[in-house]
């Protein structure tokens, strides 16, 4: 599905939720997905990490969100960087999501350039015991500045989110009836459409056209 009006208030639970699953005085450190290069500079379609758009709402790449729900500061328990804004990036891409669209649809107060991070993410880890990451923390880390991240345990995240995305809250069974009544629709659509002298291509390009004229972002699985 595309990323319709879902509200902040989903996230802001996933979150609490995930923050009751941690151990006390971890973190957790979630980078979003990443353009994949296809050829030269053409890329594949972007796809956002499952866990970081249950966490976040924000379907953009190259984001970082810094969750540490028992900072001793509240108001640095979340905190969430995305990429500013070029004038070649809106030519070619158009634009981002600015700080203000960030907050109202994740819930998340405090959100700062992606190039802030090196100068706060020392005070965001600050006296962290453990930290949850997925991806590896030398790409967050290059120069080795932050040594909150070299000396604390390190475990998987995976496991926790994925649990916690087994029971599904009420935002998130809309969205699945949603896909189930388009891909009901676009099956309808084909039988009609199939019958003798018609090519398996032409049947994938209205079953494809059924979904995106219906709201989906493409095929759930290519």
């Amino acid at each position: 599905m595309k990323p319709g009006p879902i509200p902040s208030s989903l996230f802001i639970r996933n979150r609490s939720k995930l923050a009751a699953a941690m151990d006390p005085g971890s973190a957790a450190l979630i980078r979003s997905g990443e353009a994949k290069i296809r050829s030269g500079d053409q890329h594949y379609p972007f796809r956002q990490l499952s866990s970081f758009f249950y966490l976040t709402g924000i379907n953009q790449q190259d984001n970082l969100f810094v969750f540490f729900p028992d900072h001793p500061d509240p108001d640095l328990r979340e905190s969430i960087f995305i990429r500013k804004p070029t004038p070649k990036s809106e030519l070619w891409t158009g634009p981002l999501p600015g700080p203000e669209e960030v907050q109202r649809l994740s819930g998340i107060a405090r959100v700062h350039w992606l190039d802030e991070k090196d100068e706060l993410l020392p005070s965001l880890l600050k006296d962290v015991t453990m930290v949850y990451c997925d991806q590896d923390l030398a790409a967050l880390d290059p120069q080795g500045r932050y040594r909150e991240l070299a000396a604390v345990e390190r475990m998987p995240l995976a496991p926790l989110v994925d649990k916690l995305r087994m029971v599904k809250e009420a935002e998130e069974i809309d969205q699945i009836r949603k896909a189930i009544s388009i891909t009901h629709n676009a099956f309808l659509e084909v039988l009609d459409k199939a019958r003798p002298g018609v090519w398996e291509y032409q049947l994938e390009a209205a079953i494809t056209g059924s979904f995106l004229w219906n709201g989906a972002a493409g095929h759930a699985y290519d």
